[in-house]
């Protein structure tokens, strides 16, 4: 059975790029909880320091549930999916910031988590999420507003639109590069499978014409533009008395017999000219060879195009 014609070869292989890919995303995910979960408990450490300088504030809870939370995520990444990975690092963050515009509201910090929790679930989730996820915050602001009393309608109706609308702006144009960029990765990841796929084809046929061309008694090689040998079956033993090694690099004309030399070197580079159509086969010719014991031999040569500036030569004695 042909190898190029069973199924396995005619559909591509999956592809290693998109794997390699997702190890890059696990390992940044990684990164990204561990530094997060550093991070928390540097803060549940400061947290604890201004409790006992200040006193109990329910903002000391807070610090240490979120910290306890990238802990956890982080402890049990290897074990979950990437969903839920990202799950545990987005949400303890949202959280975090949702609790300081509640516990501290306009001057704290809050805002600045829950813009960028938006901004990570766009990238990471898509649109939905980000929509929801400025939803959820908007939310929280709005509560904060009614909740608030010694901050003025209009300070918070222009706190809250201006991070509405400067974050919704931010998280439709990080969809559209995003949606770009993941196109463009897929689009890569694809040429990249077809290009393997068809040099897995050529290699194959390679093989197959390398297998036929060292069983026939017929000696095969290649030249190169120059006209020197780039490969010689082992039928070279044989019909030359010279290994394939032997013959390597050396110009094809030297195989023949000195008379016949200037006449090959004119013919092959008559059928070398740039103008000589690509396609045309060289015509049948016969050449006086000689061995390597300085005995001759007739030989019928008939030689091909390889490629854009080789030929495959089949020499018959």
């Amino acid at each position: 059975m042909d190898p190029a014609a069973s199924p396995d070869a005619r559909s591509p292989k999956p592809d290693s790029g998109s794997n390699e890919l997702d190890k890059v995303v696990d390992r940044l995910l990684d990164l990204m909880l561990g530094l997060s979960a550093s991070l928390g408990l540097i803060v549940v450490v400061a947290s604890l320091t201004r409790w006992v300088q200040k006193g109990w504030h329910p903002q000391h809870l807070v610090h240490l549930g979120v910290y306890l939370a990238l802990l956890l995520a982080y402890l049990v990444r290897k074990r979950v999916s990437r969903t839920m990975r990202v799950a545990g690092l987005i949400v303890p963050l949202w959280a975090n910031g949702a609790a300081n515009l509640l516990l501290q509201g306009l001057t704290s910090s809050g805002s600045l988590f829950l813009t960028t929790t938006c901004f990570m679930a766009v990238v990471l989730f898509g649109l939905r999420a980000a929509l929801a996820t400025l939803l959820a915050s908007t939310a929280v602001i709005v509560t904060v507003a009614v909740l608030d009393t010694g901050t003025s309608i209009t300070d918070w109706l222009a706190h809250g639109g201006a991070f509405v609308g400067l974050v919704a702006g931010c998280v439709l144009v990080l969809n559209v590069v995003h949606k770009t960029l993941l196109q463009r990765t897929r689009e890569l990841e694809r040429e990249v499978t077809e290009r393997r796929h068809v040099q897995g084809q050529l290699s194959e046929r390679e093989q197959k014409y390398r297998l036929l061309a060292d069983n026939s008694r017929d000696l095969v090689v290649t030249l190169d533009a120059h006209g020197n040998l780039t490969y010689a079956s082992p039928a070279c033993l044989s019909m030359f008395g010279y290994s394939p090694d032997e013959v390597l690099g050396k110009n094809f004309c030297e195989l023949l017999a000195p008379a016949m030399r200037e006449s090959a070197n004119e013919e092959f580079q008559r059928n070398t000219r740039p103008s000589e159509p690509r396609t045309s086969p060289v015509p049948l010719i016969q050449y006086q060879c000689q061995r390597k014991d300085g005995t001759a031999f007739w030989g019928e040569l008939r030689a091909s195009r390889a490629g854009e500036n080789g030929f495959l030569v089949v020499l018959r004695d």
